[in-house]
Parts: structure tokens; C-alpha cells; sequence
């Protein structure tokens, strides 16, 4: 009887995970027509590499590249673009499909009675690209690889190097990559010129030039690239061409015979190398070493369906119907989480502005026309922090907490060098981050000004929207803390950051406070964060923003519940301190209702942010069960200034928001918008809203607006569908605080099923919307 109990429960399993698996392919992408061009593209990728793959005119193409890719202007660039062309050619009557179950892309082709079926999949242990083509017959294939960095030429359009918008020089290169035919292997790479590195530029600019040796530049002796090869593969003729406006070269790997089968590799590899001998010694050796293809396929299945089964949102997926916009939703929630695993290994995170899928830029926007393929506004390695975030915070309640840490490391890795900036400019302790810093902990050229005024004060940036904007330093602090309360993971590597941009607050605004009124706090014994910002938005003589005393409010507060091994009991005392010291959050009376005020002062509106909501999101100070909803109700309702402030494109948290105060309607109508379709026939290359495309903070936040209608924690309680419309059936698994894992079916309005791990957990689930 025992043994048949454990098979009745081992079929039930299967018949959950084959369910789970047929769920899943119901979102894949699939296409019965080839492409006009690589604005229509498909998205496959692992580790840290993205390809977009797309068939064109009888030939399949692919551009590739990683997300450490940064060369000497600290662009993010791509690898290069792959054209893989047959003869005879199989690929007359073409069908793509993204399988998100398995994570690759089938491309089946027929001509007349010639058919071929070809893989395209990314490892998820290594940044290894495979192409594997089988056909009925014996066909011979070529795969050209094409670049377009094969010159040294002027930088035409700043705003894909951003950090030199307004410089004053001309001294601003593309530089050439190395592409050469070695033992029927084509190897590229781009080996960073040291004698012309932005970061020495602007180290320059923001007059810290004698704390260059001490300040760590993670440009400096960088070399990327990779190797392509297969069996029956020998090196073919070199060529040129143009590819929508961009000039190319090529090198071509052409089949010996004839065969029905056709296998492509594409190893990457990246380092620090005094020279590009030494990297391709490195790169080769790794090329080299014996790998088993099936057995790396095997793990790379194995990848796939743990992160399917780990978390999931389906919505009306018993009656899924891909024109309705809910349907979309789940649809392409599940598909922009796979845009982000992606790059689940990366050392990097995505970036906010296209991640690693960016295409053409002249498909985008016309004034770009004259820009190569790597163009991205708002460029690579300048990471905006209030849009960066927008992608991570949705990996709390998915569980990717294997993922999170490539955002915490951008701010350990630069720690250092942003508490020399910080002493040096102002005399006192704290790491200053700004909203546009590089990897490196400084600050981008254009924010900081390469125009500023002579006596303009050391330190500050030279612009309006950050002038005085710390904030999102805070923000992450937040999220490592949010980490730590989900998973349970050591955040040890990361308390130091934290730490740190704390006290940047307490004695950068105790040392302005004495600057300016000649004491450190004030007359009641409180700080004056005086001269602030309310995010990017409110400025001008700002004076305590909701949003900053919000934060150190939270933080100081959090910081004294972590373990001692974290934080001493000394500690926790300057942090109970601090917190005694913050000013009450400002209110203002609008139309007769009491609503959060963006700060007690300031002179002027510039940007579309609502920072008196971010008590709600992601601060967490109101919402569901938690005191005073009403207010932050009342100021959704009659608290913002302008009407542009509300709006569901690109960053905008308005279904956040809604979805934390309960208003179902509102988030949901929101939510729509934000996850239907793109529009473009990618449905989830959204954008280029106020960024780019594909718009990965859009996503992003869509992501959490829809994640927070589902699921809400306060204290220990967990509220079960707090925003969730009833005529939308769902079915999901996410994570709640303390390794927690809810799974639920909700239809027509009513729970069918609910589990809780651990079980002692169901205690605390609070059921909504019923």
C-alpha cells in the first residue's frame, strides 16, 4: 500500500510539472513569416549573453553580445552579428518559435522538398552560444560573422557614450576591434585603449586626479571578445557590406562537404590582460578544453524548467486567448522574466535601456539613422539607479535571489573609490552615489558638467535633475535588506555599502546644516536635509523631502533588527539615535484632504516622479494594514502637482502604487496598459517610452504592479489577492519574507487552491477579495 501511495503521488507530481510545462509553452512566441529586419528579432540567452535572432530574406541572423562588454567610452557594446546562409537554402517557408520551456529558439524551414530544422541556445554555465542546423538533405551553409568597429572613427552621437553630452573636445573614438582566421577559427575581440579611457577623463574633470592611483578603473587593461567554430567548418573569404545604414566587414567559416548537419560555437570570454596575447593564450585554452555537448544541453534544460517551476503568474490561461489584453499580461509578465534570467550569471545587471536585446537604432528613431548598432540612449555603463532598480525588485517575489547580487556588486565593487570622492570633496565619512555614476563609483561627464562654472562647488553635479540627488543609494540599501528578510542569504559582502551610504546622510546634511544656518541640527534637535532633492523632480531650495526622511526612517529602524554579526549593539545605538532625529514626514492640505507633501520647501517642478508616494512604494510605510491608507489614498487622489505625473509608460510605479492602497480598479486598468503588447512584433520590446528599446524598466515595473495585485506582506501577515480584479482567473507561485512559497489557483472570484511552505506559514495568510 505504501509503495503504491508514493507512486499515486509520483504520477500526481508529473502530471503537475507536465501541466506546469504545457502552462508555460502556451506564452511561447511563435511566427509563421520571416522578418523585414532585426527590429523584428527574437530574444534567446543565458549566463550572461543575449542574441537576437530574426530570418531575412532566405538568411538567419543573430547579434550577440554580453553584458560586460564595455570599451573605452564605457559603451556597452555588442559582439557582433552573425549571418548564417544555406545552399540550397531550406529557409524559403520559415517558422520561429521562442520556447520559453526550454530556453531557445526553433527555426523550421521548407523548400519544396528540402526541410531543415535549426537550435539556437545559450548555455547557462558558461557565456557559450550553439547553433545546430539538421536537414533532410546534405546541405552546405556559411556563417559570416560581421563588424562594424573595424576603424578607428569619431564618435558621431554622444548620447550612445553619454558621458561625453557637452564635451568640449573631438578627441571621442570608436576604436577597432581584432578579427583574424586562426586554425578554422574566426577570433574577435576589443581590447580596451588604456591611453583614452573615460574614467581618466572625467577623474580629470571632477578635479580628483590625485586620488587616481588610489581609485579603482574597471576599464583600464579590459579585454572581450570570443572564438566561433564547428565540425566541418574551415575558414572562407573575408567580405564587406551594409546592414541598414551601418558599413560592415566580414569573416565567413564555410562547411568542408556538404552534410545534414551543420553545428556553429561560439565561446566568449572577457578578463583583465596586459595584453591581447595573454587574453587569447586565456581565450583558447578555454576553447580547447573537451565539453559534452548533450551533457551541457541536459544542464542547460534542467536550468530552464527549476525557473518555470520555481515561480509563475498565469492569467486566464484556461481560456487563453493571445488578442486579449489580460491574457497579455500574464503572458508577457512570464516573458520579460525570461529576459531577465538571460543574464541570471552576468557580473554585471541588465541594463535598464535594452538589457542585452538592443537592435538597429534607426528602427527606433530616424535621428539615430547615422548610429552603429550599439547605440542605446542613455549609453552603457552609466547606470541610472532610479530606473535600475525597477528591474530588481520584481526578483523578490520570483525567488531569483541568485540574480540579485550582480546589482548589489555594482555598488561594493566601487565602494571604495566613492568614500574617497566623498572625503576628499567634503571632509567627512559616507560613500556618495549618484543617480549617474559608472561602475567605477563616479560620476558620469555630462551630470557633473564639463561646462560647470569655475567656482561652482567641488563635488556637486552641474545639472538640475541631480544636483543634489543621493537617494537611490538608499534605495538599493533597502532592496539588500528586503533580500535578507526573503531569502535569508548573507548579506555580509554588502552591510559595508550599506553602512556607509547611511552615514553619508547623517554627516553630509549635519555638515551642510552647520554651512548654512551654523548648526547642526535644529532648534528641536532634528535634521534639516537642506539644500535636497524630492527625487529628480522637486528642486530648488529643497528642504526635507518625504522621500529621504522616509528612507533613513525605514532603514535606521531595520538596521537595529539585523543579527550583531551584521551590526554591533554600539551600532545599533548611532542608528537608534539617527532615527530619533528624523523630522516627521511633511503633509500639506490639498482640496480639503490631508495628502504626503513632496517636501516642507521647494521652488520648482522639472521631472514626472510622484516622491511623495514613495512612502508607499517601496518604502512600505503605508498601505494594506498598515496605519494612515487613507492618507496616502488622499494624495494619489489630490496630492500630485502636475498631470503628467501620472502616466503608465516606461518607469512610472503608478500601478505600484494603486495596487498597494487596494485600488483594484486603478492597478488593474494600469497594469494593462503597461503589459499588453509592445506594439512592435516582439511583444515585450516596449519602448522607447522615456528610455529605450526594449524598455526593460517598463517591464520592470509592470512586473511589480502586477506581482504586489497578487500578493502583499505586513509584518508577518501575507494578504492573498489585496488588488486582484474577480473576473480575472490566476493561477500563481511567488515568495513571501522568510523563505516563504505561496501557490494558489484563483476562479471566478473564489480560491480553489492554496498552498503555503512551510505549512506553519498558512497562519498567517490573510485571503482578500473574496
Amino acid at each position: 500500500m505504501r509503495g503504491f501511495k508514493i507512486l499515486l503521488a509520483l504520477i500526481l507530481l508529473c502530471h503537475h510539472q507536465l501541466l506546469h510545462s504545457q502552462s508555460i509553452s502556451k506564452y511561447n512566441i511563435i511566427w509563421d513569416s520571416q522578418s523585414k529586419n532585426s527590429g523584428e528579432s527574437m530574444p534567446v540567452g543565458g549566463h550572461d549573453v543575449g542574441c537576437n535572432v530574426w530570418v531575412e530574406n532566405g538568411s538567419v541572423y543573430l547579434y550577440f553580445g554580453r553584458s560586460n562588454n564595455f570599451d573605452e567610452n564605457n559603451a556597452l557594446l555588442k559582439s557582433g552579428r552573425i549571418k548564417l546562409d544555406f545552399s540550397p537554402n531550406p529557409f524559403h517557408d520559415v517558422r520561429q518559435e521562442l520556447k520559453l520551456e526550454n530556453g531557445l529558439i526553433d527555426i523550421t524551414g521548407s523548400n519544396h522538398e528540402l526541410s531543415a530544422s535549426l537550435r539556437i541556445w545559450v548555455e547557462v554555465d558558461r557565456p557559450a552560444i550553439h547553433i545546430e542546423l539538421t536537414s533532410n538533405k546534405p546541405i552546405s551553409g556559411q556563417a559570416e560573422y560581421q563588424y562594424w568597429r573595424f576603424e578607428k572613427k569619431p564618435v558621431i552621437t554622444r548620447w550612445v557614450v553619454p558621458s561625453f553630452i557637452d564635451y568640449p573636445g573631438n578627441d571621442i573614438y570608436w576604436y577597432a576591434d581584432s578579427v583574424k582566421n586562426s586554425q578554422n577559427k574566426i577570433i574577435f575581440y576589443h581590447q580596451n585603449n588604456n591611453d583614452d579611457l573615460v574614467i581618466d577623463k572625467e577623474i580629470i574633470q571632477q578635479d580628483i586626479l590625485h586620488l587616481k592611483d588610489s581609485l579603482w578603473n574597471p576599464l583600464k587593461d579590459f579585454v572581450f571578445g570570443g572564438m566561433m567554430s564547428g565540425k566541418n567548418l574551415i575558414t572562407g573569404k573575408k567580405g564587406d557590406g551594409s546592414y541598414i545604414g551601418t558599413h560592415y566587414k566580414s569573416s565567413a567559416l564555410v562547411t568542408k562537404n556538404p552534410s545534414t548537419i551543420f553545428n556553429l560555437d561560439i565561446l566568449m570570454h572577457s578578463g583583465y590582460y596586459k595584453s591581447s596575447k595573454e587574453w587569447e593564450k586565456s581565450a583558447t585554452k578555454i576553447a580547447s578544453a573537451k565539453t559534452d555537448t548533450k551533457s551541457l544541453f541536459k544542464t542547460h534544460q534542467n536550468f530552464w524548467k527549476h525557473f518555470w517551476e520555481q515561480s509563475y503568474i498565469f492569467i486566464n490561461n484556461d481560456k487563453a486567448n493571445p488578442s486579449d489584453s489580460i491574457w497579455q499580461v500574464g503572458r508577457n509578465y512570464t516573458i520579460f522574466r525570461y529576459q531577465m534570467a538571460c543574464n541570471a550569471q552576468g557580473e554585471y545587471p541588465t541594463k535598464f535601456n535594452g538589457g542585452l536585446f538592443t537592435y538597429d537604432p534607426a528602427l527606433i528613431n530616424n535621428a539615430f539613422a547615422s548610429d552603429n548598432p550599439d547605440f542605446r540612449a542613455w549609453g552603457g555603463g552609466v547606470m541610472t539607479a532610479q530606473n535600475q532598480r525597477l528591474l530588481y525588485w520584481p526578483l523578490l517575489k520570483t525567488g531569483d535571489f541568485k540574480t540579485m547580487p550582480q546589482q548589489f556588486d555594482f555598488y561594493r565593487r566601487s565602494l571604495k573609490n566613492a568614500e574617497l570622492r566623498t572625503k576628499d570633496y567634503w571632509g567627512h565619512g559616507g560613500a556618495c552615489f549618484t543617480d549617474q555614476m559608472n561602475q567605477a563609483g563616479i560620476v558620469s561627464g555630462r551630470e557633473f558638467g564639463w561646462n560647470r562654472p569655475k567656482d561652482y562647488e567641488r563635488g556637486l553635479q552641474y545639472t538640475p535633475y541631480h544636483e543634489y540627488y543621493f537617494t537611490s543609494q538608499l534605495e538599493f540599501s533597502f532592496m539588500i535588506l528586503e533580500y535578507y528578510r526573503y531569502s535569508g542569504n548573507d548579506i555580509g559582502p554588502y552591510i559595508p555599502f550599506i553602512k556607509s551610504a547611511i552615514k553619508f546622510f547623517d554627516e553630509h546634511y549635519r555638515f551642510r546644516a552647520k554651512q548654512n544656518f551654523g548648526t547642526e541640527f535644529s532648534s528641536d534637535g532634528k535634521y534639516i536635509f537642506y539644500p535636497c532633492m524630492a527625487l529628480e523632480t522637486y528642486t530648488g531650495h529643497v528642504k526635507n523631502p518625504s522621500d529621504v526622511i522616509t528612507a533613513l526612517n525605514v532603514l535606521t529602524k531595520r538596521l537595529q533588527q539585523l543579527p550583531l554579526k551584521y551590526i554591533s549593539s554600539k551600532e545599533k545605538e548611532y542608528y537608534s539615535a539617527m532615527a530619533s532625529r528624523l523630522p516627521e514626514i511633511p503633509l500639506r492640505e490639498r482640496n480639503g484632504h490631508k495628502t504626503i507633501a513632496p517636501a516642507e520647501q521647494w521652488d520648482k517642478i522639472i521631472n514626472m516622479e510622484i516622491p511623495q508616494l514613495y512612502p508607499v512604494f517601496p518604502w512600505s510605510v503605508y498601505g494594506l494594514g498598515k496605519p494612515n491608507l487613507q492618507l496616502a489614498i488622499d494624495t494619489w487622489n489630490y496630492g500630485v502637482d502636475n498631470a503628467n505625473q501620472k502616466d503608465y509608460i516606461s518607469w512610472h510605479q503608478d500601478a505600484i502604487f494603486c495596487a498597494r492602497m487596494g485600488l483594484t480598479d486603478e492597478a488593474a486598468t494600469i497594469t494593462v496598459k503597461k503589459l499588453k503588447n509592445a506594439g512592435r512584433r516582439f511583444p515585450t520590446f516596449w519602448g522607447p517610452g522615456h528610455d529605450w528599446v526594449p524598455d526593460h524598466n517598463w517591464g520592470g515595473s509592470g512586473s511589480i504592479g502586477l506581482q504586489e495585485m497578487l500578493i502583499q506582506t505586513t509584518d508577518d501577515r501575507i494578504f492573498l489577492f489585496p488588488s486582484w480584479p474577480k473576473a480575472w482567473d490566476v493561477s500563481f507561485k511567488l515568495m513571501a519574507p522568510n523563505n516563504t512559497i505561496v501557490e494558489a489557483t484563483y476562479k471566478n472570484g473564489k480560491v480553489e487552491k492554496l498552498s503555503v511552505l512551510p505549512a506553519e506559514r498558512m497562519k498567517d495568510v490573510v485571503l482578500m477579495n473574496q
